[in-house]
C-alpha cells in the first residue's frame, strides 16, 4: 500500500513542478463488479450476480501534449461475491423459504496508470477521450458478514477477514479501458466516465477446496476536475 502512495505522491509532485497542464479533481461512482470461478464445488458456488458498491477517486490528468495525457489518481473500492444456502420453513400452513448468505467483501485502494488520447472536437463543447494502461491495487480490509433472509433480511455475523491469509493475493494487478467525457466549466471540467477492469491474477485462491477468484467489472463515475498551467504543444 505504502508503495502504491509513492507511486500516486511522485505523479502529482512530478506534475506540480513542471510546466504541463494538470487536471486535479475528485469523482464519485460505482464499482459494478463480479467474479469469474474456476474449480468450485457445488458446496461452495458463488451467486454470479453482480454488486455494487460505492467507488470515490482524486484524479489527475497530465497532459504530454495537446492530444496525449497521463491520467492517474488514487481510489477505493470494495469487491467480492455471496453465497447463498437456502430451505423451506413450514409456517401455519404456508411454506417460507429462508436463506443463509455469506457476503465477502474486500476493500482496495487503488492506483490508476493510464495513457489517454483526448479525441479532437471543433465545437470545443463537449471533449471526447478514451484512456487505456492498468490499475494497480492493494487489499487493506475484509470480512464476512452473514444474514438470515425469512421475511426481511436479518444481520447475524460479521467477521473479519485475515488477510495475511496464504491464500489471498492482497495485491492486484487489472488492465482497464475508459472512455469519458469532459463538459468545460468555468476553470475546470466536468466529467462522465465509464471503465472495464479485469484482473489477471485471482485474489483467492485455496487448493483445498479448490477454488480460484478473479475479478472484473464496470466503474461509471461523474467528477469534477480544476485546471492548472497552460497546455502544451504536440
Amino acid at each position: 500500500m505504502k508503495q502504491l502512495l509513492m507511486i500516486t505522491a511522485l505523479l502529482l509532485t512530478t506534475a506540480m513542478t513542471g510546466y504541463s497542464q494538470v487536471d486535479l479533481g475528485f469523482s464519485t461512482g460505482l464499482n459494478v463488479s463480479n467474479i469469474h470461478i474456476a474449480g468450485a464445488s457445488n458446496d461452495f458456488l458463488p451467486d454470479r450476480n453482480f454488486i455494487a458498491t460505492f467507488r470515490p477517486a482524486l484524479t489527475a490528468n497530465i497532459a504530454l501534449d495537446e492530444r496525449f495525457s497521463i491520467y492517474t489518481g488514487i481510489a477505493t473500492e470494495a469487491r467480492g461475491f455471496d453465497v447463498s444456502v437456502g430451505t423451506d420453513l413450514g409456517f401455519l400452513g404456508v411454506d417460507l423459504p429462508i436463506g443463509i448468505t455469506a457476503k465477502t467483501r474486500i476493500s482496495y485502494v487503488e492506483v490508476p496508470l493510464n495513457i489517454r488520447l483526448n479525441i479532437p472536437n471543433e465545437t470545443g463543447r463537449v471533449r471526447p477521450w478514451v484512456a487505456a494502461g492498468v490499475n494497480l491495487g492493494y487489499a487493506y480490509s475484509g470480512e464476512i458478514r452473514t444474514t438470515a433472509n425469512v421475511l426481511f433480511d436479518i444481520n447475524l455475523t460479521n467477521t473479519p477477514i485475515n488477510l495475511d491469509n496464504e491464500n489471498i493475493r492482497r495485491v492486484d494487478v487489472a488492465p482497464n479501458l475508459t472512455a469519458g467525457l469532459d463538459i468545460p466549466y468555468k476553470q475546470g471540467n466536468f466529467t462522465f466516465a465509464i471503465g472495464y477492469e479485469h484482473s489477471v491474477q485471482n485474489f483467492l485462491e485455496d487448493t483445498l477446496i479448490g477454488i480460484e477468484t478473479r475479478h472484473f467489472g464496470f466503474t461509471p463515475s461523474i467528477g469534477y476536475s480544476y485546471t492548472l498551467g497552460q497546455s502544451p504543444k504536440a
